[in-house]
């Protein structure tokens, strides 16, 4: 039995060194995946925001104010209203989807505006800035969107339109999300 001792030594060594082998291996493979996964993640991230430029004509606190330009702009130009059912709520003194609204994870929220569109809407101005936070205290600042494009040109043209009558309209360049809301 001695005599089969360093051979039954060398099988238990060469065996686990397999076993060793095989955990390096699996630490490798699951890093890799880890990898690819953190990848697909970046991957996410970046296809669910797209670049817009928002043709605004107006900013302001006062809902009103940027009411009545928005109906000015429509019957001038002949732009279609779209508030995507979202009303000013005096009390909140926020832009909000009602509170019976068919979506109820929205139900009495703000839901922005996030694809391209010629319409004309009124929008909280957080929403498209850099670093989106529901601001603590409303009224907060408003604008009006005149037009949402992903084609900067389109924006371009918009804007040298409605400057013969509202002087001040900028583009804003904003990433949005577009990925699902709920």
């Amino acid at each position: 039995m001695l005599k089969y001792f360093p051979l039954l030594l060398l099988i238990i060594i060469c065996c686990n060194s397999k076993k060793e082998n095989l955990t390096e291996t699996s630490q490798a493979e699951l890093n890799n995946s880890i990898a690819n996964d953190s990848t697909t993640i970046d991957t996410l991230k970046i296809n669910q925001f797209a670049d817009f430029y928002l043709v605004i004509p107006a900013k302001s606190n006062n809902y009103d104010l940027l009411n009545r330009n928005m109906f000015e702009i429509h019957h001038k130009y002949g732009i279609e209203i779209d508030t995507m059912g979202r009303y000013f709520d005096k009390v909140k003194q926020q832009i909000i989807l009602p509170e019976d609204d068919e979506d109820e994870i929205y139900q009495g929220q703000y839901f922005p505006r996030r694809f391209d569109s010629n319409t004309l809407s009124i929008e909280n101005a957080y929403a498209y800035e850099q670093d989106i936070l529901e601001p603590k205290k409303f009224p907060t600042e408003m604008i009006l969107v005149a037009g949402m494009f992903s084609n900067k040109k389109t924006a371009d043209s918009l804007q040298k339109i409605l400057r013969k009558d509202f002087p001040r309209t900028i583009i804003q360049k904003s990433s949005i999300y577009i990925g699902c809301m709920h």
